[in-house]
């Protein structure tokens, strides 16, 4: 049985959730300025919620760090140590597109899909002793800890 070589030692499972509640409340917080800013309501703010969180998902993904994962010196890399790059970063996002495209058509149910989606996916790090997520799994991609002296920027 062949087994693919972490490029990294993972990331503990406390500091990815740290990570994604970093990642979520920057959302929130860029929405919460634009609200008050053009003075619009949650109604109106739901469809750019949407599609401001899915674009930053996809965008982390593609090149392997986010704001919470750079706080907290980690990020996402392939087996080959590189960042994921468009073909994985959009697989790892798979579940985000799935919920961006429910929006469109079933908004009622995106959230719901979203919270799923998000369970779901964290489950697999606590049964995994690589701290692979499902979507890590699809990608092929491994959350690492970045050496203290490491120099890692957003865009590698």
């Amino acid at each position: 049985m062949n087994r693919t070589v972490v490029p990294g030692e993972p990331s503990p499972r406390w500091q990815r959730l740290v990570s994604w509640l970093i990642d979520g409340v920057a959302v929130w917080c860029l929405l919460a300025a634009l609200a008050v800013t053009v003075g619009a309501t949650m109604p109106r703010l739901w469809p750019l919620l949407l599609y401001s969180g899915g674009a930053y998902n996809v965008l982390c993904n593609i090149y392997g760090q986010s704001l919470g994962k750079r706080w907290l010196r980690m990020c996402i890399r392939r087996s080959d140590g590189r960042a994921p790059g468009f073909s994985a970063g959009l697989r790892r996002s798979s579940d985000t597109v799935i919920v961006i495209v429910m929006g469109l058509f079933l908004p009622a149910y995106a959230m719901a899909a979203l919270t799923l989606g998000v369970f779901c996916g964290y489950a697999f790090i606590l049964s995994n002793s690589e701290r692979q997520s499902l979507y890590d799994q699809i990608a092929g991609t491994y959350v690492i800890r970045l050496e203290s002296g490491s120099r890692e920027t957003m865009l590698v």
